[in-house]
This record gives structure tokens, sequence and C-alpha cells, in this order.
């Protein structure tokens, strides 16, 4: 699978720009990672329980893993939204879309980039994306609090947090239910569970891998995959993850 990933500035709506393409490997299990996704298939179909997904697709905040079977040649283009923007940009209420991959046609027509993304090269795309996601607002209370749960990959305290923002933690639960459809406990299990899966495939053991993610011990990690993932940590290393491997780290911050 050939990716290319990029970064764009912390003032953007746009995390990250991603393209993948090359033939499918097989089934791919791709962990929760608390974002919303703009994804476009220019490729063959991609199943999801014996179904394929839109073409053009909104892919919601999940909290468990999303199987997903890609049937020949792939070739993506996803936009990746950065925390404390979604409700802007998605103008719907996000709770309502958590968990669920919905068709862009259906969903908002004006987020539908497909016909003019289709034709052009990777870097007009990359203009194209930068040019339409240019001006929007965000929840500067989820951003940064979300901001800080992922640089500290989860292991950040929510008295912590809340302490840090200036608020309490039900001003923080708000404003992560309104800017982002979660809590903030649930987006730092998810990004806890990131930062485990990224070490095991490089290589750690089950133990470094645990206590490094800030778990009390291999077997909490263990519990965590299963009810995130639906599956243990060793047998998630035996999946195909030639596209899901690329999710698991964070966009660097400030578009480094």
């Amino acid at each position: 699978m050939e990716y290319r990933e990029l970064t764009l500035p912390e003032s953007s709506p746009v995390a990250r720009i991603w393209i993948a393409r090359g033939e499918g490997s097989g089934p791919e299990t791709i962990l929760p990672d608390g974002r919303y996704e703009l994804v476009f298939n220019f490729g063959d179909p991609v199943l999801q329980d014996g179904v394929a997904q839109p073409k053009a697709m909104l892919a919601a905040e999940t909290r468990r893993a999303v199987a997903i079977a890609p049937s020949g040649r792939s070739d993506f283009v996803g936009i990746t939204l950065r925390d404390g923007y979604a409700p802007t940009v998605l103008r719907a209420p996000l709770r309502e879309l958590r968990d669920c991959m919905l068709d862009l046609r259906d969903l908002d027509p004006r987020l539908d980039l497909s016909e003019r993304l289709y034709d052009a090269s990777d870097d007009h795309r990359v203009a194209i994306i930068a040019e339409v996601f240019r001006v929007y607002e965000r929840d500067a209370l989820a951003h940064a609090a979300a901001t800080l749960i992922r640089r500290s990959s989860g292991r950040i305290s929510m008295t912590g947090l809340a302490s840090v923002c200036g608020v309490n933690a039900r001003t923080l639960s708000r404003a992560f239910d309104r800017s982002l459809g979660i809590t903030p406990k649930t987006l730092a299990r998810v990004s806890r569970l990131g930062h485990a899966a990224a070490r095991l495939r490089q290589g750690s053991s089950g133990v470094d891998a645990a206590l490094d993610a800030g778990y009390c011990d291999q077997a909490h990690m263990t519990n965590e995959f299963r009810s995130m993932a639906g599956v243990s940590p060793s047998r998630w290393l035996d999946l195909p993850g030639a596209l899901a491997v690329q999710f698991l780290q964070d966009p660097p911050p400030s578009g480094a």
C-alpha cells in the first residue's frame, strides 16, 4: 500500500490529508481514534459487514473498531478534521453521527468533493481541500482539551485536564459532547489504545506496550483491546494492516 500524508497548519480545520493507493491486502481492522474523517474512494468497493461503503462518506467518531474488506484496487483520499471543528463543518449534532459511516450526498452534498478530486493530481487535491476548508470556527475549549489528551496519549487524568483548562468537569464534558460527540474519558481511552497498538506494531512486548501506554498491567490492556477492538492484542497483530496501521499515530502538531 502506497501511503502519503500531509499535516496542515494548526490554524486549519483539517488536521491531515492522506492518500492511499494499491492492491487490496485483505480484511482490515481500523481502531477508533476519536476523529471525524471525510473519505473518498476512487478505487474498487470497500465492504463493511458485507455491504459496500459509500464512495464519498463521513467516517464519524467510533467507539469500537471497524472491520472493512477492500475488494480490489484501493485509491483513497481522506480528510481528517481537527478536534473542535466538526460541528461547524458538518452542521449536524455529533451525538447523532457517532459510530456511523454516512454517504456525504445524504448528509450534506456540499461536502462531496468527488468530482473535483477525481481527475486532479495529488498536489491539486491538497490545494482544493485546503481552499474548501479554509474558514471555519472551532470550539476553543474542546480543541485545547482534546489536544492535551492526545499529546499525553490518554494518560492525563480527567481532574488534571479540567484544572489545566481552567474549567470544571461538567463544563468540559458539555464542550466535548457538543464538539466531539464523546466524553473526555472516551477520547482518553481510544488515545491510550492507539498508543499501545502503535508500540505493539513497532515490536514492543505486551508488558512494555501496556506500561508505556499507562495501563495498570498487560491484562488491563488486553481487556481494553477486547472491548474496543473485539480481539486480543495478539490476534489484532495477526490481522492484515496495510491501511489500518497508518492511523495509529496522531498528526504532529502545528503543521510539523
